[in-house]
């Protein structure tokens, strides 16, 4: 069990090794030559990830008044333009102020303006607008993550991901609780021959019944893939929840109260859609 940040890279390695035994397991159902055994099963969960997130929880937002310089003037352009022109993405509404010209109203520099919004109360998100990228600005609570959010969490980890993959991502947190999806795909990756294990078995049912999301038996057939891919993870994500659910039922007993708490989360969760 460990409940601490890997190292820098632990995916990137993984997956860069795997390109070529992907193409080959994906196009030609066979594993590449010479055979590569897939890697072996950590077993170790991580919850560090909803740990920081409950701390950001319990963290308030920073009013106009603990703000200084150009910090404050900042907040107040923010918030006028949110209200004057708000642009609206991933649920949220972004002040409607390009970054130059925020630090123009605010005369300081771009980049101070970079620093200053890197703290709360300021989230940032980078989006294609109009056909051109444009860094959003919105002010709320450190705790106020959106589903981008904790997508963007994950690729930091993945450190390999297109536009299809970030989609796939985003859906996997809007199907888990709220700050659990970044721990439970660490978990799932680390240990992924127990995770292709529970595919299968679920594979094995769908073959008879199919599953709540395709009621085709025809549409099942097994397949092993030796290392982590976004797509599988997406498509099974309700094995991938109860794989980290065992972690955690496993280590109840003697566990911080933290596990408890993700516990009662997972009881209670239910999964909506694999797409």
């Amino acid at each position: 069990m460990n409940d601490f940040p890997p190292k820098t890279g632990w995916l990137h390695k993984v997956t860069a090794a795997a390109k070529q035994q992907f193409k080959k397991e994906m196009f030609d159902g066979e594993p590449a030559k010479p055979f590569v055994p897939p890697p072996v099963d950590s077993g170790k969960f991580t919850t560090y990830g909803f740990e920081e997130y409950q701390k950001l929880r319990k963290t308030p937002q920073p009013s106009p008044e603990d703000l200084k310089g150009a910090a404050k003037e900042v907040f107040a352009q923010i918030k006028y333009w949110t209200e004057l022109s708000p642009i609206h993405a991933e649920e949220r509404d972004w002040a409607g102020i390009k970054l130059d010209d925020l630090a123009q109203a605010v005369g300081v520099s771009t980049k101070q303006v970079q620093r200053i919004v890197k703290k709360p109360p300021f989230h940032t998100a980078t989006k294609l607008i109009d056909k051109r990228t444009r860094k959003l600005i919105r002010i709320g609570l450190p705790s106020d993550m959106t589903h981008e959010d904790f997508a963007r969490i994950v690729v930091s980890d993945w450190r390999k991901e297109n536009k299809e993959d970030f989609g796939l991502l985003v859906g996997m947190v809007k199907d888990a609780p709220k700050g659990l999806a970044p721990d439970i795909l660490r978990t799932v990756v680390a240990n992924w021959s127990g995770f292709m294990a529970g595919v299968h078995l679920a594979v094995e049912v769908a073959k008879v019944e199919g599953d709540a999301f395709d009621g085709n038996p025809e549409h099942f057939k097994k397949m092993f893939f030796h290392y982590p891919a976004i797509s599988v993870i997406r498509r099974f994500w309700p094995v991938g929840i109860e794989f980290y659910h065992m972690f955690i039922q496993e280590n109840l007993t003697g566990g911080p109260i933290l596990y408890d708490q993700i516990n009662k989360l997972l009881n209670k969760h239910e999964i909506q859609s694999p797409f």
